[in-house]
């Protein structure tokens, strides 16, 4: 996961986009083939059920930046009570240090740490199975395209009263280049969610210098 992150997706998608013979989507992941240098600010908003059948709805706000395609840098923006958290993982020194305002921690051998990332690189594999998922036809609004990805077994899962997630790209046309504003997952019922979008992109070199100097080679704080 460090050595993609976000866009590790993209990667694992590649089959599956190449079978839809898109070549909007094609284009799109090949002006960001070999960059390992990137930023961007997620705005993620939750839309879900609780323990008593209501419904709670959640927003997370992150910016981060990729060095190498290994080291990353998390900041939280959103929501207040975790606004101003600072998160930088060394992949050399395999160091997690956290910093909120003037507290810092350093977390030598910080694998274990990652677990949950791992995990979620695990989920998102299974997208990867062109026997799994089919792609809606695509949609055109302007400039901006929606591609809808569906379980090939969802009509199987909806006879046995099982869910399952449906999943939506948003990609958008500037200057002929393509950039993915939003990824989105919903349940079967569309009343759950989970919608990402993506703002603030840049790549580069640029880029690479704005990730924060960690005194010390990584093992003394940012």
């Amino acid at each position: 996961m460090r050595r993609r992150c976000v866009f590790i997706f993209f990667i694992l998608m590649f089959p599956v986009f190449s079978q839809a013979n898109t070549l909007i989507l094609r284009d799109f992941l090949l002006q960001f083939a070999g960059v390992r240098d990137y930023s961007f600010t997620l705005y993620i908003d939750f839309h879900v059920r609780d323990v008593e059948g209501g419904f709670v709805d959640t927003s997370i706000a992150v910016d981060v930046i990729i060095r190498n395609g290994s080291d990353f840098y998390i900041k939280f923006l959103e929501p207040t009570v975790v606004s101003d958290i600072e998160l930088v993982y060394i992949s050399q020194k395999h160091t997690l240090i956290t910093r909120y305002k003037d507290t810092e921690d350093v977390f030598p051998g910080a694998e274990e740490y990652l677990a949950v990332i791992k995990n979620v690189t695990d989920v998102l594999s299974v997208f990867a199975r062109e026997d799994a998922f089919e792609t809606e036809s695509m949609i055109r609004e302007g400039n901006v395209y929606k591609i809808r990805l569906l379980p090939k077994t969802r009509r199987v899962l909806s006879l046995l009263g099982i869910d399952y997630s449906i999943v939506e790209l948003v990609i958008a046309e500037r200057d002929g280049k393509y950039m993915l504003e939003e990824f989105n997952v919903y349940n079967s019922l569309e009343n759950e969610y989970m919608r990402v979008r993506i703002t603030n992109f840049a790549f580069g070199e640029t880029v690479a210098r704005k990730f924060p100097q960690i005194p010390g080679g990584g093992g003394n704080g940012f």
